[in-house]
């Protein structure tokens, strides 16, 4: 485990006390110290014992209070991400890219793999209750790069589309299973989060706007208990560069959105929060392509 700090003369002390405080979160920790590490979400598992991130195409776990992080999938040839535990915490789906995008499943104390769902399929998310799975399914021949969410029921595998989506959403069931979350863009053309009422593994009513404040809003993650998620407002250029990353959190029940860390200037999103809320981990660096590590800080709503 890695902390950051800072010694300062009196002098220096006195003069950047304000700016220190504005810029560090309370109980800030670094938990990795892979430089390169390519930016996708992280997942904190229900009962708050691991945290699930991507490093360099493997899939790894790490405990929030540091420590090693230990790779489940060490036979990877080409590319897995989008990490996220089943609801008793006991396992990781995550995308794994061969010839084909698969989502597949581990455990994490003894990780027999198997596959859930082929033929270019990503980020699959399981439901609280365990019997469904969401996730996005990208037609490569269409020139318009449109997606489609869809939903399996995991014991009688019948697939059901959600929504057709102008660009790569990602689902997350809400913590009573009755909606998910996910990005969208509005009839303005602006991507924001958009709840999808759903039930019996199927859409229940129309897309419904959550967020309304500036900027590109996706990449949500899992609710908790009381009703927070984190996501992120991202730009990119046409040639699909990051040039802009802050992560900001919503409240389903108070419908209300705030920027987790307004005074921190480095890049920072891809976020996820403890399950009581208490803490929120992200990726953050001095660049958006490379130089990514996995934080810890108090979540300071």
């Amino acid at each position: 485990m890695i902390r950051r700090t800072c010694y300062f003369s009196v002098i220096s002390l006195f003069l950047l006390t304000s700016f220190v405080s504005a810029q560090s979160p309370d109980s800030f920790t670094q938990l990795t110290t892979d430089s390169g590490l390519k930016l996708t979400n992280c997942d904190w598992s229900p009962d708050g014992n691991w945290i699930a991130f991507m490093s360099q195409g493997y899939i790894k776990i790490i405990s929030p209070d540091g420590g090693d992080p230990r790779s489940l999938n060490d036979d990877v040839t080409v590319y897995s991400a989008n990490p996220h535990f089943t609801a008793d915490s006991k396992a990781v789906t995550y995308t794994r890219w061969e010839e084909e995008a698969v989502i597949e499943r581990l455990t994490i104390d003894d990780p027999p793999k198997f596959s859930i769902i082929h033929n270019n399929v990503l980020d699959g998310f399981t439901s609280n209750d365990g019997k469904y799975l969401t996730f996005t399914v990208r037609d490569y021949r269409d020139s318009n790069n449109r997606y489609d969410m869809k939903i399996i029921n995991l014991e009688s595998k019948t697939v059901t589309n959600i929504l057709d989506m102008r660009d790569y959403g990602r689902g997350r069931f809400s913590y009573d299973d009755s909606y998910i979350i996910t990005g969208h863009f509005n009839d303005s053309g602006e991507l924001r989060l958009f709840k999808v009422p759903i039930a019996d593994g199927g859409p229940a009513g129309e897309p419904v706007q959550l967020t309304s404040h500036e900027g590109n809003h996706m990449y949500p993650s899992r609710m908790t208990k009381d009703g927070w998620i984190v996501y992120n407002d991202r730009e990119i250029d046409y040639e699909k560069n990051l040039k802009h990353l802050v992560m900001y959190a919503y409240n389903v029940n108070t419908n209300e959105s705030k920027r987790v860390f307004p005074d921190i200037s480095e890049p920072h999103g891809y976020g996820c929060l403890s399950p009581d809320s208490k803490k929120v981990a992200f990726f953050m660096g001095t660049n958006l392509t490379s130089d990514m590590d996995l934080y810890v800080a108090d979540f300071p709503f």
